[in-house]
């Protein structure tokens, strides 16, 4: 069970931390190293003792946090106001799931990938400076914590289940498996078939609509690089479907 789902089953009382997967119940040991207690929106969490086996969620706190934007929270987190973390992870969980997992194609991993992305909010906001948008900071957290999941596990078989296409799929989605799915499966697959990089680019300027600085800024490569993918991408991708309507026909 993730972390998220956890709090989300919580209701008042005492739950045990057994039911949370590895990576959860690190993140619930760091969390706790300062405080045995933390607020999340709409209830807190309170551990018992110095132990990390049980903990007690009580109801729904009041906290002032909500109107803060992004640095201001960081600020707050970075005095010790784990609310602010809180926050921040209601805020932006979604965007973080979504982007790990269509880097990823797997969900678990992808949940793995946001807690860590927390854990990492927890020790960057002592060092955090507002130089760049928050979120495009975020991203390329998200991006490089995926990348490295991607490159760790890269020698695992991955089921059909975990969003990859099969190698016979890849140069024409609708011949077999695809025949039937609907345009928007047809796109995804045809953006799997694309290189590493190319798919990447297009997951986020199409999917998470960054403009071409914000790419550079995520992945760290040259702007003139990812407008040059991004081009190439699009070609390749439009090859793709014209084969699939063609064959289709």
């Amino acid at each position: 069970m993730s972390l998220l789902a956890f709090f989300r089953c919580c209701s008042s009382g005492t739950t045990c931390v057994h039911l949370l997967n590895e990576t959860s119940r690190r993140y619930l040991r760091f969390l706790f190293q300062k405080s045995h207690t933390l607020e999340l929106p709409g209830h807190s969490v309170r551990i018992n003792e110095q132990r990390c086996d049980r903990i007690r969620v009580l109801p729904g706190s009041s906290m002032g946090n909500q109107s803060l934007d992004d640095a201001e929270l960081m600020f707050r987190l970075r005095e010790g106001d784990m609310a602010a973390l809180g926050h921040l992870a209601e805020r932006h969980q979604s965007h973080i799931l979504s982007l790990s997992f269509r880097l990823l194609g797997d969900w678990h991993r992808a949940e793995d990938v946001m807690q860590e992305v927390f854990l990492r909010l927890r020790q960057a906001a002592r060092t955090y400076r507002p130089e760049a948008k928050f979120t495009t900071w975020l991203y390329r957290i998200v991006y490089n914590l995926s990348i490295d999941h991607q490159r760790k596990f890269a020698r695992e078989p991955v089921s059909l289940e975990d969003g990859q296409v099969p190698a016979q799929a890849e140069a024409c989605p609708a011949a077999g498996w695809a025949q039937k799915k609907e345009l928007a499966g047809l796109v995804r697959a045809a953006i799997n078939g694309l290189s590493e990089r190319q798919r990447h680019v297009i997951i986020l300027h199409r999917y998470e609509g960054l403009s071409h600085a914000e790419i550079s800024e995520v992945t760290g490569w040259s702007k003139s690089a990812v407008e040059s993918l991004l081009v190439r991408a699009y070609e390749n991708l439009r090859k793709k479907l014209a084969a699939c309507e063609d064959s289709a026909a």
